[in-house]
């Protein structure tokens, strides 16, 4: 039996890190919805993208039920197609403001094509826009983890072309 001290293993410690889905929301014209932060968010002035961590109780369902979930509480009912396979990944680091205490997140980035419906924002961000995202801007909208998944996305370092159907 191993001990469960990893350094009693010569083993380094591995992270813990939360999942967050993030979707790439694009519409007809190939811009990307975009969720202004507010002032009291720590990335106060950039933007953000729907989606959200995996929360306990979920662990077993499918992305897509999550992605679902989320894309409800933070821009409405709306109808989208959804590529399963994911097209970017990032990592956030920040300090919780209610335990005080460093968070590591891993976002993974998955693309969907908007189809219909009337977007209406949560009270988490202050607005929406749908953005062209090129280099030359990538880096004016997004900070931390947000910015190195689009600049990944960018690249085409994980991008497909798998669809799922309409949801």
């Amino acid at each position: 039996m191993l001990p469960l001290n990893p350094a009693q293993n010569n083993q380094e410690e591995n992270a813990l890190f939360f999942v967050s889905l993030k979707i790439i929301l694009r519409n007809d014209d190939g811009a990307v919805l975009l969720l202004k932060l507010p002032p009291t968010s720590a990335m106060a002035g950039y933007y953000d993208l729907p989606g959200g961590r995996i929360r306990g109780g979920e662990e077993k369902i499918p992305f897509r039920e999550i992605i679902a979930r989320e894309i409800r509480e933070e821009i409405g009912d709306i109808t989208f197609k959804l590529c399963e396979v994911p097209a970017a990944v990032g990592r956030h680091f920040y300090v919780s403001k209610k335990t005080h205490k460093e968070q590591n997140l891993f976002w993974i980035f998955l693309e969907a094509q908007y189809v219909y419906g009337k977007i209406e924002i949560s009270d988490e961000h202050t607005k929406y826009e749908w953005i062209h995202i090129t280099e030359d801007n990538v880096d004016k909208l997004f900070i931390k983890g947000a910015l190195e998944g689009m600049w990944s996305y960018l690249h085409k370092k994980f991008h497909s072309s798998v669809w799922s159907k309409t949801m």
